[in-house]
């Protein structure tokens, strides 16, 4: 019943059974817990997710991958690239085998922090990890590049793309372009069209 609330977005009435659970001397179990910190963080109510966390630990229990991935994203969502860079660390300290998915909301806080140079180690560290970087991998970094008016950074992911091998569309040329106009170089921004 819980997570029926919960995926309707009940979020008051999910809380108040998990209340009543407490309060008849019940104890929450592990997919409880899941979903009541999933819930908070879609609620943006991140910090009681994660204390819900911790005191899911205290009972001897470990939250699913998803739910690392919610708080994570909650973080980010609320401009905290910090906290949702510890919760990722952590994952990978204690040796857990993260998806490609889990990169990438790393990678888009980053650029919306405007941390390039960390967005850009993550495609090592998949590379590491035997994640392959994919052509919307790439494209998360030519964004992060050509908003923050790196054309050149963009310029080198392009030539990257192209080293790949992957399939590619007009996008990543259109994002070169693009982060050549936003500084302003509108030849240069003509020029990488014939290269």
């Amino acid at each position: 019943m819980l997570k029926w609330y919960s995926g309707i977005e009940d979020y008051k009435m999910t809380a108040q059974i998990y209340q009543k659970i407490i309060e008849a001397g019940l104890k929450p179990d592990e997919e409880t817990y899941n979903t009541l910190i999933i819930m908070y963080c879609r609620d943006r109510r991140t910090e009681e997710g994660l204390s819900l966390m911790y005191e899911m630990r205290k009972v001897g229990l470990e939250p699913k991958l998803d739910t690392f991935k919610s708080l994570i994203s909650s973080f980010g969502r609320q401009q905290q690239p910090e906290q949702a860079e510890g919760l990722f660390k952590e994952l990978l300290s204690k040796g857990y085998k993260l998806d490609r998915s889990f990169y990438h909301t790393m990678m888009k806080i980053y650029r919306n922090s405007r941390n390039h140079s960390k967005a850009e180690s993550l495609l090592s560290m998949m590379k590491e990890a035997g994640v392959e970087p994919t052509i919307a991998t790439m494209h998360l970094l030519m964004v992060s590049y050509g908003s923050s008016g790196q054309p050149e950074q963009a310029e080198k992911v392009l030539t990257n793309l192209k080293e790949m091998g992957l399939n590619m569309t007009t996008l990543p040329y259109s994002l070169v372009i693009n982060a050549y106009l936003k500084n302003g170089d509108y030849n240069a921004g003509i020029k990488s069209l014939w290269r």
